[in-house]
């Protein structure tokens, strides 16, 4: 059931007989007696949970590996076989794979091994979203694939409706259909009026923030077994951040046309979103009351206007030639770009045919006197040696000498948190006494 369109999402149906595991599903060590079941699932159109965008229609399709979870009721009360309350389906091999009609099979959950039984089975889709078979949570993802006119196929949650079976001790029993519906819903966002400047930047992400509102994470899943109904709840392992991963894209700020996001049905009352590029910037835009119905395209577009922002990542450089830096051990201030950068204890070395930094052994410190021209995002430090990084602090903050302070840890390039607030002054100081911290150059990276 892995979505090969974005455009009709149908619901998907199954007859269920008893009958052999397959291997793609795990199982338990050891059952007193082994009741089977087999799901035969195919897929078509049902007017409840049809989503049709632009008058067209297209099919929903199955994938080798789609495997579902299902539960049983007994008059109305949860069926467990004392460790699990979920069963594993996975693809029968018993015909030739048909993307239009699926075969599963499964053991069924027993809590009797005599005499048959009349049970309520409820289908869970997919398998790999529920935490463990023996309990009642899923993981809806918070980080979901950029998929070129459609959702991500693995953040999709469908839950059928009630299958009523009977259950012999043993053998095979035919079921009716299994009616596979979407509870998640679709968001097809696309964008408009973008900035020129970031035109050129390539998309790295685009982050959806809804002030607080749960989004994705932990779930609990209910099953009124007398009522026939599903509810989802979220837990406390949830988040208000849902981000689409364009790292395989190769998609630039000009050339976004849409991004698709699959989410829990809610109204999102605050929404921010947020395209952030390859090279640090992002921009962002604020917008309110978002509706999202379970297998629903809610189709919106974002045009960039007043009051949305543009915010493009700048470095301040500070190497051996930025500073001015002398041979020998001295104390100063200098201007670069328009920061004034004073330091004490410091000089330039010659370290493997490069000129670097160097501050010297307790005292050796570099900080700004006059405030970064904006947030600090973050401090790179390319140190030389890694004795020099691991007796280095740098402090990041509102105040000068004032903030987040953490040392370095290995040779190279260090990076150092500007963290929240209105941080634009930093302090760069040795505390060690062994060796002096080498450094190659440091970028501070702000916005």
């Amino acid at each position: 059931m892995r979505m090969r369109c974005g455009q009709y999402v149908g619901w998907f149906a199954g007859v269920a007989a008893l009958l052999g595991l397959g291997t793609a599903c795990s199982r338990p060590e050891s059952m007193e007696v082994r009741q089977l079941v087999r799901i035969v699932a195919g897929a078509w159109a049902d007017d409840g949970s049809r989503v049709v965008y632009d008058g067209q229609a297209q099919r929903l399709f199955g994938s080798e590996d789609d495997r579902l979870a299902v539960a049983a009721c007994e008059e109305g009360e949860r069926v467990s076989d004392g460790t699990a309350r979920w069963r594993c389906f996975g693809q029968s091999s018993d015909r030739p794979f048909d993307p239009e009609y699926l075969l599963f099979e499964g053991e069924a959950l027993r809590q009797s091994a005599t005499g048959s039984v009349w049970q309520e089975l409820y289908a869970f889709y997919p398998y790999e979203l529920l935490a463990d078979p023996a309990e009642d949570t899923f993981q809806f993802p918070a980080v979901q694939r950029y998929v070129a006119g459609s959702f991500d196929p693995d953040a999709v949650v469908m839950c059928s409706a009630p299958l009523q079976a009977e259950l012999p001790e043993s053998g095979t029993v035919h079921t009716s259909a299994f009616r596979l519906r979407h509870h998640t819903g679709y968001l097809r966002l696309s964008f408009s009026g973008l900035p020129d400047e970031a035109a050129d930047e390539r998309v790295v992400a685009v982050e959806l923030a809804t002030a607080g509102q749960p989004v994705a994470g932990t779930y609990g899943i209910a099953i009124d077994g007398v009522a026939g109904e599903w509810a989802f709840t979220p837990g406390s392992g949830t988040t208000d951040r849902l981000t689409v991963d364009f790292s395989e894209a190769q998609v630039t700020v000009g050339e976004l046309a849409e991004c698709w996001f699959a989410l829990m049905p809610w109204t999102y009352e605050t929404v921010v979103l947020t395209i952030r590029t390859a090279s640090g910037g992002s921009l962002t835009m604020e917008r309110g009351g978002l509706p999202i119905r379970s297998g629903v395209v809610k189709v919106q577009e974002l045009r960039f206007r007043d009051g949305d922002r543009y915010e493009a990542e700048r470095t301040l450089v500070l190497d051996a030639a930025a500073l001015e830096a002398d041979t020998i051990y001295g104390s100063g201030s200098v201007e670069v770009d328009g920061v004034t950068v004073g330091y004490d204890r410091l000089r330039s070395v010659v370290s493997d045919g490069e000129t670097c930094l160097d501050l010297a052994t307790r005292t050796g410190v570099l900080y700004n006197v006059t405030p970064v021209p904006g947030v600090i995002v973050r401090i790179e430090v390319d140190f030389a040696t890694s004795l020099g990084a691991r007796f280095t602090k740098v402090t990041i903050g509102e105040t000068s000498g004032g903030g987040t302070a953490a040392n370095g840890t290995s040779e190279g390039v260090n990076m150092f948190d500007g963290g929240a607030g209105d941080a634009r002054y930093f302090r760069i100081e040795h505390t060690g006494t062994v060796q002096a911290a080498v450094i190659r150059h440091i970028h501070v990276v702000y916005r």
